[in-house]
């Protein structure tokens, strides 16, 4: 309470100090008379003091009739009071009271007033003729009495005509040359031929009571005007004096003042004045609205009550700090009345005034700020994520290229190998391992492939619930009878561009992943729906465009996958098991597959509590075509025809003119398409078949393929290549109606391929 005390004192000497200067003295009570502001050097003397005990008895009714009218009416009252020391002088008030509104009510009562001392020898009551002779009688005194004021003194018969005036009323007028007695008061101040509208002296004429009223001049400056009524011994009114006061800067400072307080109250940024205990001081409509206090509410609470980060012993810190840096900037957090916290930045300012100290800040809520930045933070570590991955895919890319052409050469001596020891040798059963190691080191490299988006795939329309219910059976025999498997299907027809080998790669990589993480059985659920993704949507899924998507959702009852590994589980050769237990490509061969497709892969996994993928397909309008029977390979004999084989890899050159030789055809071995070039023009026999690796130096397969079919008329072509499909694709390879054969291929597949495309 004594704190409050201190603080409101100190906005008191706070207004003082604005309208210290003002020549008229100022007093603001509350609709009971108890004053609560003054421009009095005795403002600690007379605060909470009734006005009424510092008025005289004989003029209390007057000031309380004058506020009950104003605080009932809403209206102004304006009279004049005398207060006498029953000797020689007398002082003579002209009082102006007006309401002041708040909270649509009025509070208080703001009363101004001006006085000016006379001698009682020059306010006896005469009639005119006397007047003009007892002024005339004490010119020396009334010129000392004149000059003494700064306000403007006139005195004007009926007519409104100046009978005398006093130096300041000369002085007011610019370069004013002759005489202002004989004139009108209207033409000489205010330009006019006729009377002002709201003229104070007119109304005094009429209602014969002093009145005031405040009127701008034609130069823009505002005067205020107090008419007050001289009566004859009879009590007839004989004419008016007229009191100026020129209260044009005083309204402009009033008006600055009015324009700064809408200015702060209206401000759209949150403000607080707060002393150094941390109680506010003043609020403005925004504070009150970001919080959803009133302002009365905030007025009676400390900065502790609003920011959770604070209490008294900490607050201490923080002033010391306020004080010693004087203007900052922080962030911290602010709590409404309903409880919820929102992050706001703080612009901190150091006031010291009248011998207090206070904190003026600025508020600014941040919410949407934080949001956006941690929106940015996550779409730049979803990008760096994807360009890691894409890096990992490259690597993964070239890597299976190089494997494939190893494997391709270990395949076709291991199949020489085969065919030199026969079936009965001893060493068979050595040779044999070593095939099905080279086939292993093949589906890694499909993995690898898969995973960097780069595998050939054949997509088609596919109903997700027919690939999900041709996989149930594999599926099944995977994970173990301890592991219950769920099928639940959401949707009748859910349409999706699809390799239909792939997805089995994926729900086999899922269903095995979530097999592991059940060692004492589970739950493996396998759920399809369809979903639309929107702009709400995505702004939760950021990787997802928006557009209608078949979700296909694997979960499992397992131990989940831990927080710290979990933004690396789809990288290749990352793997949570132990040593032995797996290559880390399963999950990497998931994600490639899927984006391969265009879809998305979404992870919810929590410790102990199982894990959840969630696979977003784009759904598709279309027919399933229906599968064709496949022809059963049969075996084909060699040839004789000539064959101009392209291949830059040494070891798969080498093995495949060997093989192809010992079929019976006529091989023509290079290295290079230059070297095929110039073969062609000095070769004097027929070429039958071209067979070209794809991706070599200087230019690819498909263009000396074009080259070379201008100069030999008939020539066929087979292409080969370890590149991925995007590559091929690239190169044109992959179109309708190309001979392609996939390396690492088998010499059987080799000799069927060659043996159609002769035949045809």
């Amino acid at each position: 309470m004594v704190e409050q005390q201190k603080t409101s004192r100190a906005k008191e000497k706070f207004f003082f100090h604005l309208f210290k200067d003002i020549p008229e003295f100022i007093i603001i009570t509350d609709n009971k008379g108890i004053i609560q502001f003054l421009n009095s050097d005795n403002i600690d003397n007379l605060l909470g003091k009734s006005i009424y005990n510092l008025i005289e008895n004989q003029n209390c009714q007057v000031f309380e009739k004058a506020i009950k009218t104003c605080i009932n009416k809403n209206v102004i009252s304006s009279f004049e009071i005398e207060i006498s020391d029953h000797e020689s002088y007398s002082v003579v008030f002209s009082i102006n009271i007006r309401p002041i509104i708040l909270d649509n009510k009025i509070a208080l009562v703001f009363i101004t007033g001006k006085n000016y001392t006379k001698s009682k020898k020059s306010v006896h009551i005469i009639d005119h003729k006397t007047m003009e002779k007892t002024l005339a009688d004490a010119e020396p005194e009334k010129d000392l009495l004149l000059e003494s004021v700064s306000e403007l003194v006139t005195y004007l018969d009926l007519d409104l005509k100046i009978i005398w005036a006093n130096r300041a009323a000369y002085e007011s007028i610019v370069n004013f040359q002759g005489k202002l007695e004989g004139n009108y008061c209207y033409k000489i101040w205010h330009n006019r031929n006729t009377t002002c509208e709201k003229c104070p002296v007119i109304k005094t004429l009429k209602t014969q009571i002093p009145q005031v009223e405040e009127i701008r001049t034609p130069d823009g400056r505002v005067w205020l005007i107090k008419g007050y009524p001289v009566r004859s011994k009879q009590g007839k009114i004989i004419g008016v004096v007229e009191v100026t006061n020129e209260i044009t800067q005083l309204k402009r400072t009033e008006e600055r003042l009015r324009l700064t307080q809408f200015a702060i109250d209206h401000a759209a940024i949150a403000t607080f004045w707060t002393d150094c205990s941390g109680n506010f001081v003043y609020v403005n409509e925004k504070a009150c609205t970001s919080l959803g206090y009133s302002r009365e509410e905030l007025l009676h609470m400390n900065v502790i009550d609003i920011d959770p980060h604070h209490t008294r012993l900490t607050w201490q810190t923080h002033w010391n700090e306020i004080r010693e840096k004087r203007s900052f900037t922080l962030e911290t957090e602010h709590q409404r009345k309903d409880g919820t916290v929102f992050p706001v930045e703080m612009l901190i300012n150091y006031l010291y005034f009248e011998g207090n100290e206070y904190n003026f800040a600025f508020a600014r809520d941040i919410s949407e700020m934080k949001k956006s930045v941690e929106e940015k933070t996550k779409l730049e570590e979803q990008l760096l994520q994807a360009r890691k991955m894409e890096a990992l895919g490259r690597l993964a890319g070239g890597v299976a290229h190089d494997f494939n052409n190893i494997l391709t050469g270990m395949q076709g001596y291991i199949h020489f190998i085969n065919i030199s020891l026969g079936n009965d040798h001893p060493l068979q059963s050595d040779v044999n391992e070593i095939k099905h190691a080279i086939e292993r080191a093949a589906g890694l490299t499909e993995q690898l492939l898969a995973f960097s988006k780069k595998q050939i795939v054949a997509p088609q329309i596919l109903n997700i619930n027919t690939l999900v219910d041709d996989a149930h059976n594999m599926l099944s025999r995977i994970i173990g009878e301890d592991i219950e498997l769920i099928i639940c299907k959401k949707i009748k027809d859910g349409l999706i561009r699809f390799d239909a080998h792939q997805m089995d790669q994926v729900l086999v990589n899922l269903a095995v992943n979530a097999r592991d993480a059940m060692p004492k059985g589970g739950k493996l659920s396998i759920e399809t729906s369809s979903v639309t993704i929107n702009e709400k949507m995505g702004a939760f899924h950021t990787e997802i465009l928006p557009g209608d998507y078949i979700l296909l959702r694997v979960s499992d009852t397992g131990c989940g996958i831990d927080s710290t590994i979990k933004d690396h589980i789809f990288e290749p050769f990352f793997t949570a098991r132990k040593k032995g237990k797996g290559a880390g490509l399963g999950l990497s061969t998931v994600y490639g597959i899927v984006n391969q497709h265009k879809g998305y892969i979404n992870v919810l996994s929590y410790s102990t509590n199982g894990t959840v993928f969630e696979i977003y397909l784009p759904e598709v309008n279309g027919e399933i075509k229906q599968e064709e029977e496949i022809e059963q390979f049969y075996h084909l004999s060699g040839g004789t025809e000539t064959i101009l084989l392209v291949e830059d890899e040494e070891m798969v050159r080498t093995f495949t003119k060997r093989f192809l030789t010992l079929q019976g055809y006529n091989v023509l071995e290079v290295s290079r398409p230059d070297e095929a070039g110039q073969l062609c023009i000095t070769y004097e026999g027929e070429i039958d078949l071209l067979l070209t690796d794809v991706i070599m130096p200087e230019m690819n397969g498909k263009e000396l393929y074009e080259k070379l079919k201008d100069v030999i008329v008939g020539l066929k072509v087979l292409y080969m290549s370890g590149y991925s499909g995007d590559v091929l694709a690239h190169h044109g390879i992959l179109d309708d109606n190309i001979n392609f054969i996939y390396k690492p291929f088998s010499i059987e597949s080799l000799t069927e391929k060659i043996r159609i495309i002769l035949d045809e």
